[in-house]
């Protein structure tokens, strides 16, 4: 690499969130956030590459950019951290680089892993030579105009100014073609940013909804993803906290995508009590073919504690209808299940008795218990209202030393249990085939086939597996 040649790592994990096996380390997590960067500073003339950590060792990742000449850029280089999990690798990835290339410089952002307090960060990532809080479309230039451009910059460890960016007008348009691997990615297309809807565990449930993409780009940038794949048979996830487009939204997509002769078919994610099931419907004839529905809970007690709803009976109704939409309209519906503060046996029957009804709606379950994060806007409020209803951390300080922080949910209920509750949950509603199913159309490399699938499933330890196998 040149001087101009900028190299953007998307931080690793030593090893998956969830059980330690060959599945989940197939797994593949686009990070469209710094790609999107990668985009603006391709634009701006430079040379930018993309690499994605996955799982493998910092060592092993450094040895690789160095073989093929990636390291000897005179740019900083850019340190995405998309989750709080990643925070290990990444210490010993900057570490790395420092140990061999002492003269880098290393520029660390993760939106929702580093909150604006620049001491804890420096103390958990050493090696990074500037953080940079938020969005940074509006600044990612002049980080490249050498470190004294750094000193006063808003919302950084460059200063004590923490005035965020403000929202982008346009969302950036994602250039593939900075990864050499991207043939094995699904891509994403953002469609807008923040929710706000107030969920106590989320953390955009302060972030203002932002306008979504219009029409009109959606439609051109499906068929331009389509061109540089060289297939209609990608799955692009239209990436939003809260995707809800208005009807006449809907009807204008509907419309473009019908006349412009596309056959892609895609995937969002949204809540179950805002769209009116005809939606779905609409939508279906748009492309779309897998909807991610964060229910969270069956139990109207575990609903109001998570502050998802005030009116559970409402809400899981609505859910239902739209459960029910889903399977009409031939789009397979992903239910996502938090397993929250205060849970228990009863309420986990609760919600099992709820999804049993809707069994034949539902293609497949992603059951997970809380986990504290440290970005959250003012953890020690929220730990006190976790404390409140009978949880409690599974290690003390694990939250300021970690950024996350594993918690037991009630007296009847450790996190060890939720774990086990969380698969056998999954097992129930999900097979080997629908896990594949839904998977594949998003995260699983584009080249893994069934077969392939089947036999490291069938290598792995069946009890630490979110689906059923057939009995052999």
């Amino acid at each position: 690499m040149h001087h101009n040649e900028v190299l953007l790592v998307s931080a690793g994990m030593l090893k998956p969130k969830k059980a330690d096996n060959e599945i989940h380390r197939l797994n593949l997590y686009l990070n469209y956030g710094l790609l999107g960067l990668a985009s603006i500073i391709d634009e701006a003339g430079y040379s930018a590459q993309v690499v994605h950590g996955r799982f493998t060792h910092p060592e092993d990742l450094i040895d690789d950019l160095e073989t093929s000449g990636l390291l000897r850029t005179t740019q900083p280089i850019m340190l995405s951290l998309p989750s709080s999990f990643c925070l290990e690798w990444a210490d010993l990835f900057s570490r790395g680089i420092k140990q061999r290339f002492p003269k880098s410089a290393i520029v660390a952002g993760g939106r929702w892993v580093l909150g604006p307090h620049a001491s804890w960060a420096e103390a958990r990532l050493p090696a990074v030579d500037l953080f940079v809080y938020g969005t940074a479309e509006g600044r990612i230039l002049q980080l490249l105009q050498g470190q004294s451009s750094w000193h006063g910059m808003p919302s950084s460890s460059g200063s004590r100014d923490r005035t965020p960016e403000p929202p982008l007008q346009n969302l950036p348009k994602l250039n593939y073609l900075l990864m050499k691997d991207f043939k094995e990615y699904h891509p994403s297309l953002e469609m807008s940013r923040g929710c706000g809807f107030s969920c106590s565990f989320c953390v955009e449930r302060d972030v203002k909804l932002e306008a979504m993409r219009d029409p009109e780009s959606t439609a051109a940038e499906l068929s331009r993803y389509a061109n540089l794949y060289g297939s209609a048979s990608i799955h692009p996830y239209f990436e939003a906290s809260y995707f809800r487009p208005t009807r006449p939204w809907i009807e204008a997509f509907r419309d473009v995508y019908c006349s412009s002769g596309l056959d892609i078919q895609w995937r969002c994610e949204t809540r179950v009590d805002t769209w009116p099931p005809s939606d779905i419907t609409k939508l279906a004839a748009a492309g779309l073919r897998v909807i991610d529905l964060g229910l969270e809970s069956g139990s109207p007690t575990q609903l109001m504690a998570m502050g998802k709803t005030r009116n559970p009976e409402r809400y899981l109704k609505k859910a239902g209808e739209l459960l029910e939409a889903c399977h009409d309209a031939g789009v397979w519906a992903k239910v996502n299940i938090l397993l929250y503060a205060g849970e228990t046996r009863s309420s986990i029957e609760e919600t099992t008795l709820w999804l049993n009804h809707y069994r034949q709606c539902i293609k497949g379950l992603s059951v997970s218990p809380l986990i504290m994060y440290r970005s959250d806007a003012d953890p020690d409020q929220y730990l006190h209202e976790l404390l409140s209803l009978g949880a409690r951390p599974v290690e003390e300080g694990s939250l300021r030393r970690e950024g996350y922080g594993l918690m037991h949910l009630s007296k009847e209920m450790t996190h060890d249990d939720a774990v086990e509750a969380s698969l056998e949950l999954s097992r129930m509603f999900m097979s080997s085939r629908d896990y594949f199913d839904l998977k594949s159309f998003s995260y699983f490399p584009r080249s893994l086939s069934w077969e392939d699938f089947n036999r490291i499933a069938a290598a792995t330890a069946s009890d630490t597996l979110p689906f059923s196998r057939p009995a052999s």
